[in-house]
């Protein structure tokens, strides 16, 4: 057999386990990944044939088809996920994290809602890094949880120094589908609250619509939770993922953000103006609030006024600062 052979035989086994499991009347969707390994180009011992095998099937993991077959760069490019996976805990343990903050403004009356909290990454080595460079390996690699809290502690900790100097206002953090299945999640959150004396109207929580429909069960008991003590929620980037409200009905949701993808360039795109314009009466109709991402000019800032929108965010308020900068920031806006 070759590797055009094996592959077949995976995609049968990947074809068997789609069809959903029946467990107590219960419908489980199995997802699979498979990795292939042949003798004996890839090993000529069983320990080697698994080892490569299953570094195939992390490549896997990544590809449309769910199928890989091994190859030696894949060794050297575990070898890197691995250097990786140790930086981001030690970065996490010794705070080489760092927040931004980007603004959110009332439309109608110009005043700062609150912000949002984007967690950065100052690698020794590479230098600084988004979180599209690392958010996702967090969750492969099992660290989204530990990197969750410490965004959470840091945004405390910053909202405590805010209200000292009399410039607080509420810091939004994101969730991840991984948090959603936490069961000390809302310790954690209430934990840290109470270690700087704080309370929920100093924190929001932001979540996308796949990271709910990932497990929609799970979010709306966390989310009701979070409700019940006092947090505001936020759905962020709105209309990329099942682009339908009507899971809104059953989840306790305050705002929308419709996705920047949606709103830039809206003064120069009808079916994007569509689509905005509707998102915006359907959430009304639910009694939802819309914040409207990346917003960069007035023009825009101006038909989302006259179309109901409540909030914007985006480069014509402002560009993600660091806690100081937003301070100073601030004062200037008032």
């Amino acid at each position: 057999m070759d590797a055009g052979h094996a592959a077949q035989a995976a995609r049968q086994v990947l074809q068997a386990l789609s069809k959903p499991m029946d467990l107590n009347e219960l419908l489980l969707h199995v997802d699979c990944s498979i990795g292939i390994t042949l003798f004996p180009g890839h090993g000529s011992d069983p320990d080697a044939l698994l080892r490569r095998a299953n570094i195939a099937r992390y490549s896997a993991k990544c590809s449309a088809e769910k199928i890989a077959v091994y190859a030696g760069s894949l060794d050297s490019d575990n070898a890197q996920r691995l250097i990786l996976m140790t930086d981001l805990r030690r970065a996490i343990d010794g705070d080489e994290l760092f927040l931004l903050f980007q603004p959110k403004v009332k439309i109608r009356s110009r005043a700062i809602s609150g912000v949002e909290a984007l967690v950065r990454w100052k690698h020794p080595e590479q230098g600084l890094m988004s979180p599209n460079q690392f958010i996702n390996f967090a969750e492969r690699a099992g660290l989204i949880t530990r990197l969750t809290y410490w965004v959470l502690a840091a945004a405390v900790r910053e909202s405590h120094v805010w209200h000292g100097s009399g410039q607080a206002v509420p810091i939004a953090i994101n969730l991840s589908s991984h948090d959603l299945r936490d069961p000390q999640l809302m310790e954690h959150v209430l934990g840290s609250l109470e270690t700087w004396g704080g309370s929920p109207d100093w924190i929001q929580f932001e979540l996308t619509e796949s990271c709910i429909m990932d497990d929609l069960s799970a979010a709306q008991h966390v989310l009701m939770q979070l409700r019940e003590a006092g947090f505001k929620i936020f759905i962020d980037d709105f209309g990329t993922g099942y682009s339908s409200l009507s899971y809104l009905k059953r989840l306790p949701v305050d705002y929308i953000k419709i996705d920047q993808s949606f709103v830039m360039g809206l003064d120069e795109d009808a079916d994007s103006a569509a689509i905005v314009r509707s998102i915006i009466e359907l959430a009304h109709s639910l009694n939802i609030e819309v914040v409207a991402e990346g917003v960069e000019s007035k023009v825009v800032m101006d038909m989302l006024e006259r179309w109901g929108c409540e909030e914007v965010q985006g480069y014509c308020i402002s560009k993600p600062i660091s806690g100081h900068d937003f301070q100073s920031w601030n004062r200037a806006f008032v």
